[in-house]
This record gives C-alpha cells, sequence and structure tokens, in this order.
C-alpha cells in the first residue's frame, strides 16, 4: 500500500521525462544504434530527425537519449566517453554563441573567444560571410569532436534560424563525414519544409522518426506502470476507460495518472485498488486541464484564420455527432475536399498551405507510411466543433 503523503509519479509537462517510457522501445533502439558507432570512433550512419505533434513525447526521447549517454559514460562501458551538447533555437543563433559554446577553450583562445565574447573581426566576418561562418563553425566542431565523439541534441528545430540552421547543417555534414559526430533534431511536422528551406539534401540524408500517438497497450502501460511501482493498482476496466479518454496521447496520459493519483488520495490514508469512482472524480480534473490545452489551439487556429477550415475537416472526420466516432482515417482527396470547403474556395496553393498548417500544429497527421491523414487528437476535433461559432462553420458535409 502506498501512503497518501507520497507524491504523485506522473509528471505532466512540456518536455518532462515520463516516470515508465511506454511505446517507444523501437524509437529507443534507433537511438542506441546510431550512438553505437561514436564509441568506436566511428561516423555515424546518418543525422536523425525526430518529428511529431506537440506532447508526443519527442523533448523527452532527447532527454532520455541524454541519460542514457550520461549513464553509459559513467558505467565505464567499452568505447570512448561521449559527449552530447543540447540547443534550442535562440542558442544556435547567431552563429557565434553557437562557436564559443562547441569549440573547445584552447581552439577559443587562439581565436580570441571567450564564452561571453566574440572578436570584432570575427562577429563581423560572422554577420556578414556565410562561408565565413561555416567554416568557423566546422572549425569548432572538428576540434570538439578530435577530444570526444560528440551528439548535438537541437530541440524545437522548426525554429530555427535559416541562416543559421544552414550553417550548422553545412559544418555537421562536412566534420560528420569522417568523424564521431551525430546531429539529432527534434520539431514539429513542419521541421521537414523548414529545413529544406536551409538545405534541400538534408532530410532526404537524415533517418526519419516520426513520433504519434501510442498504441493501445502501450498507452496502459503508461498508467497502470507507474501505478503498480509506486504500489496502486488499477482494474482492467477502469484502465481501458482512462485509455480511451486519453486518446493514447501521451501528454493526456500523463494527466490522467496524475488526476487518478490526486483523486486516490483525497480520501487520505492509504491508497489501494483504483475503481470506476476514482476514475470519474479524475476525469473532472482532467477536463479542466485539457480544456486549457484546446483553448491554446483553438487560439492559435483563431489567429491564422483556419477556424472554418479545422471546422471541415472536425465535420469531415465525424466529431461532434454522440451516434458517430471519429473516423480513423481519411484519404487525401477527402482532406483536400474538406480543406477547399473550409476555405469557402481556394487555389491548390492556398489548400496545400492551410493543410500543410494544420498538420504543424497536429489537427492532422500522418503515419504508418501512407498518404492518408488521421486526426492528430480526434478529442480535439470534438472541442472544435462544439466552440467554433456558427459564422465561422461553413455547410455541412453533403452526406450529413
Amino acid at each position: 500500500m502506498a501512503s497518501s503523503k507520497l507524491r504523485s509519479p506522473f509528471r505532466p509537462g512540456a518536455g518532462r521525462l515520463p516516470p515508465y517510457f511506454a511505446g517507444r522501445e523501437r524509437e529507443q533502439e534507433v537511438l542506441r544504434q546510431f550512438v553505437e558507432p561514436l564509441r568506436a570512433g566511428h561516423p555515424a550512419p546518418s543525422d536523425l530527425v525526430l518529428y511529431g505533434p506537440r506532447g508526443n513525447g519527442k523533448t523527452a526521447l532527447l532527454g532520455w537519449l541524454q541519460n542514457e549517454v550520461a549513464a553509459a559514460n559513467s558505467g565505464g562501458g567499452r568505447g570512448q566517453e561521449l559527449e552530447s551538447l543540447w540547443f534550442t533555437p535562440d542558442e544556435v543563433s547567431p552563429v557565434a554563441s553557437l562557436v564559443s559554446r562547441i569549440g573547445p577553450r584552447s581552439w577559443l583562445e587562439e581565436l580570441g573567444i571567450t564564452r561571453l565574447s566574440v572578436p570584432d573581426a570575427v562577429e563581423v566576418g560572422l554577420q556578414r560571410d556565410e562561408e565565413f561562418r561555416g567554416r568557423l563553425l566546422s572549425e569548432a566542431l572538428a576540434a570538439r569532436v578530435r577530444r570526444n565523439p560528440l551528439i548535438l541534441l537541437l530541440d524545437e528545430a522548426h525554429g530555427l534560424d535559416p541562416s543559421a540552421g544552414r550553417a550548422l547543417l553545412n559544418a555537421v555534414q562536412r566534420v560528420g563525414r569522417r568523424a564521431p559526430l551525430l546531429l539529432v533534431l527534434a520539431g514539429t511536422p513542419n521541421l521537414r519544409s523548414r529545413l529544406r528551406t536551409m538545405d534541400a539534401s538534408f532530410w532526404p540524408r537524415a533517418r526519419h522518426l516520426p513520433i504519434g500517438r501510442l498504441p493501445e497497450t502501450a498507452a496502459g502501460d503508461a498508467v497502470r506502470i507507474p501505478l503498480r511501482r509506486a504500489g496502486v493498482g488499477i482494474a482492467v476496466d477502469p484502465l481501458r476507460d482512462v485509455v480511451t479518454a486519453s486518446q493514447r496521447y501521451p501528454f493526456f496520459l500523463q494527466l490522467w495518472g496524475d488526476e487518478l493519483w490526486r483523486a486516490a488520495n483525497s480520501g487520505g490514508g492509504s491508497l489501494g485498488a483504483i475503481g470506476v469512482e476514482v476514475v470519474r472524480e479524475a476525469a473532472r480534473g482532467v477536463t479542466e486541464r485539457t480544456d486549457l490545452y484546446y483553448l491554446e489551439r483553438y487560439e492559435e487556429l483563431e489567429e491564422r484564420n483556419l477556424l472554418p477550415v479545422a471546422w471541415a475537416l472536425a465535420d469531415a472526420f465525424g466529431a461532434g455527432r454522440a451516434q458517430r466516432n471519429v473516423v480513423a482515417r481519411l484519404d487525401a482527396t477527402e482532406v483536400r475536399e474538406a480543406v477547399r470547403r473550409g476555405l469557402g474556395e481556394g487555389t491548390p496553393a492556398a489548400i496545400r498551405k492551410a493543410t500543410e498548417t494544420l498538420f504543424h500544429l497536429g489537427v492532422i497527421w500522418r503515419s504508418g507510411g501512407v498518404p492518408d491523414w488521421e486526426p492528430g487528437i480526434p478529442s480535439l476535433l470534438d472541442y472544435l466543433w462544439r466552440y467554433t461559432p456558427d459564422e465561422d462553420r461553413p455547410p455541412l458535409r453533403s452526406d450529413r
């Protein structure tokens, strides 16, 4: 039995490592396979790109990889010790700040660069000369990799400045051909189009790992196993209800786990098995928190004048009607027609741009190597169906 004074084992929040990393075994194995050659002093097979809607665990996977590297280093296993550096787009631009973080101290001292300042001549060259930026960054990377194999982790890469990104991608390509260097990027689905503005050849060269919602069994494990480790059980039917309500979305699973813990704790004393009543009580807290999340997505669509398009998609997927469940997939033609209906008319270019934006925001998602679309989070479509104003709703689908 668990004491009610224990803190919740669940960690809802942006980028936090979950207490149990369910359903990401394939991605973790790929990351290990790409790190292993570095320990032997060999180049990585390619760079890695993790992409998917927000809240599916991309940042958490980067954190897991960083922890794996640190644990392997401290364990004294075979091979060279690895270094890992974590960046966000703000730390990559301007390139001078990236150079000062990557370059070893002795190399930086030769150029007169400190962690806080860059000589005027170097600064001018970095600002004006793209070739100079690339060369200096390549030299900094090469000097760092000569000391230890290196993994660069770039989170939120969809926000990368094109000029700084181009310098980084080109420098990594030059150095990584022969040196133990790995670049791992993580970002939202529009990361692909963002990278194409920097280096047209990077995307096909890299290995891609799409990160979407969890399989049903893994979603259940994400809640059940942390509870069990804390001495709390959950019955089969209540767990199934939680998985269904969570939409198998990792962020929502952490919310559900946290609220289940709170609800089970509310009576004081010790915690036993979680049943239907506790799930019903937890659902109130989950609804409050998920509605705030949905409101953020709603406001993003509102700012982009895409509420009518999102509503038309919700209609096409079958949202908003108690007697109809949101369908699992629509083909490309059905999605294109829904977007056109939401725009009113729209050129092919406008339809394509609106679709890409909705993909980026996680309203729709592609997975499994087929061109069909699925909802990013089905319950988000229900929210959009309910709250989009009448004046923003295009005509219903003709077969409704």
